[in-house]
């Protein structure tokens, strides 16, 4: 299968739940906004560290993760303002819980499914097909769609670069080396401190 038909085999799965997830969900504002609440009281709950339901303990940090993936596109069908007065209430349980975190996951793999369509036509992911399973490998650059990775990688560069410069400036910093850093402070001038990959900016 070629790129092309790759990502149209995973928009037709995509239609395919949304379909079905739209059965799970209430039509009514009121509902569906109770229903938002109890996802909102979820995600709070286990993003402060905790277990999300108290039956399972056994929640992992990939399944959180997708959980949150899920949040805007929970947040897209279910935000909706009860044409009431007061706030809409009603009662938290592990059955509630558990059925509000099954949503979010469910979301979130929809948004997951987007994601890696998006990273098949950028050409940062790999596929192939073995039977009726679909495996997923990430290519040499795939790290530069995260632009943390980005600031990472050029920190890294920068820092090589002035480690291995014979000179004492570097654009308008003054190099110094650390042990040198409280006679730099009592000096006028911008000074740059850098050792064992650790930034001491002085001012």
């Amino acid at each position: 299968m070629n790129t092309e038909e790759i990502c149209e085999e995973l928009t037709r799965i995509s239609s395919a739940e949304i379909r079905a997830l739209e059965q799970l969900l209430p039509e009514d504002a009121e509902s569906c906004f109770i229903l938002f609440t109890e996802m909102t009281r979820v995600s709070d709950y286990w993003g402060l560290g905790q277990n999300y339901t108290s039956e399972d303990a056994s929640a992992t940090v990939q399944t959180l993760d997708i959980m949150k993936m899920g949040w805007n596109l929970a947040a897209s069908y279910l935000y909706k303002v009860p044409q009431t007065n007061g706030f809409p209430f009603h009662e938290s349980t592990d059955s509630t819980r558990r059925h509000a975190a099954n949503l979010l996951y469910k979301f979130g793999c929809l948004n997951l499914l987007k994601r890696t369509q998006d990273m098949l036509k950028a050409d940062i992911l790999a596929m192939e097909v073995k039977g009726d399973k679909y495996i997923f490998r990430k290519k040499g650059h795939s790290s530069s769609q995260y632009l943390d990775q980005l600031e990472f990688e050029n920190l890294d560069n920068l820092a090589a670069k002035i480690e291995t410069s014979l000179d004492e400036v570097y654009g308008s910093w003054n190099l110094v080396e650390r042990k040198h850093v409280p006679d730099a402070l009592m000096r006028v001038g911008n000074f740059l401190s850098l050792e064992s990959s650790i930034w001491q900016t002085i001012f």
